[in-house]
């Protein structure tokens, strides 16, 4: 970006800082305008008198480092940010994990208890195999019958009825 001075000389900025450069450079020439007769010395100033070359050298040096600090402002600023945000997601992050643990360790207590239930129905669902049969055999509800006592025999005398 080139500059043109009041003599006719021009200057060349610099990428990074010709914008700031030539901002604060124009408000420097504007200024120094208003104050030394460009607009009649509204503001008290002398008349005929432009800004140098060496005046807007000043101005953008003043504006480089202006940026330079807001620059350095900006990162500690971000440096800052970064570390709040990091400790709030660590702490996010480790109450997160600890509720987790403690699911994970009540599930486990709930798959032994379920697992032993189910050891428990299988244990009784075996031992009823044997009476689901259509004719169930004496020895499994009675195992030890007595066939003197557990036999039927058909009456022969009539009954009489009273």
């Amino acid at each position: 970006m080139q500059i043109k001075t009041a003599d006719g000389t021009a200057s060349v900025a610099s990428a990074g800082v010709g914008g700031a450069g030539l901002g604060l450079g124009i408000a420097g020439t504007t200024l120094a305008l208003l104050n030394n007769g460009a607009l009649g010395g509204i503001l008290g100033g002398c008349n005929n008198q432009y800004a140098t070359k060496s005046d807007i050298a000043y101005a953008q040096e003043l504006a480089k480092k202006d940026s330079e600090i807001a620059l350095l402002k900006s990162e500690q600023n971000t440096e800052v940010k970064i570390a709040d945000v990091y400790d709030r997601l660590i702490t996010k992050i480790n109450a997160n994990q600890l509720a987790q643990s403690e699911w994970n360790a009540a599930q486990m207590v709930n798959n032994c208890t379920m697992s032993n239930a189910i050891a428990v129905n299988t244990n009784s669902i075996s031992c009823l195999k044997g009476i689901t049969k259509l004719i169930v055999p004496k020895d499994v509800i009675c195992p030890e019958y007595m066939n003197q006592y557990n036999s039927w025999t058909a009456p022969t005398t009539p009954t009489t009825g009273a």
